[in-house]
């Protein structure tokens, strides 16, 4: 077997750079879709190219950040996928990540990135649960146990450091897919700063010198690919990506001029600057990353383990195509019926796309947190106009069978879990269902948990997940 060298910086041609770019997770989807756009960004402005340290968010793994860091922080990205009538397959490396660390296992290092001197930037995917208030958080002294504490903590040290200069100021852009995310972001970390009693100069610096976009992301990158080209070097940090991107960022003022200057060499781009994303966000969430939810527990229970897989089973793909286009699209007549009509094939043409092998198991992963986000505000505008959306209900059915009955494929917050399988210990009825949508802990939903032909519609199609199996009951549908 021929020896292959690992991939690193006196391997290839690429550039060094100095950290202006903090990003707050580790994950291949910032890696293939903000690190990508980053990397065009710094080849079309030569001499102002920005770095980026990736910052772990959770405990343990720490061998992923070994991982990166023998590799100084490069990685290849290999983009496939279908685009405009032509078969895209291509590899480049990515140079902007310099490096990673954990504040878990190295929190000296991470407190030093409060001093880095060319910092202009911080983006974070922590997912729809990471910015979350936790109560034990009650020191600015004791690294935070949550992402808006932890980052609370690391701008005091920086206007510490700097003595509150409104040049080191930071803009800070979020991913996770929540509604206002750096609004709701920057409203945490006042909270913590109030409560931890610190100085008013510092709130102020923090919600006025710094800036606050929110942003939409849409880009579907199912980490490392089961197949690839041959490569020249070993790259255990390789992963894939679809040709596909859109990043839409709400702002306006000097932050929206800063962003113009910084594309507008960028030959080809699908960053959109706007004065609201709500818009995108609705059809984004609801159809691309809503039909993700709606059907992640219907494949799994199928036996079917990657999107692509999903959209070559009749069952399957007809159920995902009646969802979005019977139901979802309904909810979204406001955006013009032709227009939500050709992004719903769009979308659909995404996910068979057969490059990619996007597991189901890796999209269950926080599944309450995102249903609350992606499917409730669907489910609810659907009985609202009176409809019984039963292809998103039997989707929810699914999931609750998937939580209740297989806990060993469930990677999701311990409390949510622990009070479901409380709530559905004793069965499926329309008492137990509204129970779970109605819990703080769950779904907190009231309103669809006073509906009962919604709990009955659910309890029952759970029922019959669990007697005939998830292909029988879609099939009825």
């Amino acid at each position: 077997m021929e020896n292959k060298p690992l991939l690193s910086r006196s391997l290839v041609s690429c550039y060094d750079a100095s950290v202006k770019v903090l990003q707050f997770g580790t994950g291949a989807f910032l890696k293939g879709f903000v690190n990508a756009i980053i990397e065009d960004i710094n080849l079309a402005n030569p001499g102002e190219e920005m770095g980026v340290c990736a910052v772990k968010l959770r405990q343990g793994n720490s061998q992923q950040i070994d991982q990166i860091n023998a590799q100084q922080g490069l990685f290849s990205l290999q983009i496939r996928g279908i685009a405009q009538g032509k078969i895209i397959d291509e590899i480049r490396i990515i140079s902007c990540q310099q490096y990673a660390l954990s504040p878990y296992d190295d929190e000296a290092a991470y407190w030093a990135l409060s001093q880095l001197p060319d910092l202009k930037w911080i983006v974070s995917n922590s997912t729809e649960a990471g910015i979350a208030y936790h109560p034990e958080d009650t020191s600015s002294e004791r690294l935070g146990s949550g992402f808006p504490a932890k980052l609370t903590q690391l701008l005091y040290k920086r206007w510490q450091y700097f003595h509150g200069e409104a040049s080191r100021a930071v803009s800070i852009l979020c991913c996770e897919l929540i509604d206002d995310n750096s609004h709701q972001l920057l409203a945490l970390m006042t909270r913590y700063a109030r409560e931890w009693q610190l100085p008013e100069e510092f709130i102020y610096w923090l919600s006025n010198e710094c800036c606050y976009a929110n942003t939409l992301v849409d880009r579907i990158v199912p980490g490392k690919p089961v197949t690839s080209a041959p490569l020249g070097y070993i790259d255990n940090e390789l992963i894939e990506a679809e040709p596909y991107y859109l990043w839409a960022i709400e702002c306006r003022g000097p932050l929206r001029d800063q962003l113009q200057r910084m594309l507008q060499r960028v030959k080809q781009h699908n960053v959109v600057l706007c004065d609201d994303l709500t818009p995108f966000r609705t059809r984004k969430v609801r159809v691309l990353n809503g039909g993700h939810t709606s059907t992640v527990a219907v494949s799994l229970l199928a036996g079917v383990a990657l999107v692509r897989d999903a959209m070559n089973d009749a069952d399957l793909s007809a159920f995902m195509a009646s969802l979005l286009r019977n139901e979802v699209a309904a909810t979204l007549q406001d955006q013009g019926e032709d227009e939500i009509a050709v992004y719903v094939a769009d979308i659909l043409d995404r996910f068979k796309n057969p490059y990619l092998a996007h597991a189901w198991q890796s999209i269950l992963m926080n599944s309450i947190s995102k249903t609350v986000a992606r499917l409730l505000p669907t489910i609810s505008d659907s009985v609202s106009a009176g409809n019984l959306p039963r292809y998103l209900l039997t989707g929810l059915a699914a999931l609750l069978v998937l939580y209740r009955d297989h806990p060993q494929w469930v990677n999701d917050s311990s409390e949510s879990c622990e009070t479901l399988h409380i709530l559905l210990a004793a069965g499926f009825d329309a008492e137990s269902v509204s129970a779970c949508l109605v819990s703080q802990k769950v779904f907190n939903d009231t309103d669809l948990a006073s509906q009962s032909n919604v709990c009955e519609y659910i309890a029952s199609q759970a029922l019959a997940i669990q007697s005939d199996g998830v292909r029988k009951v879609i099939q009825d549908l």
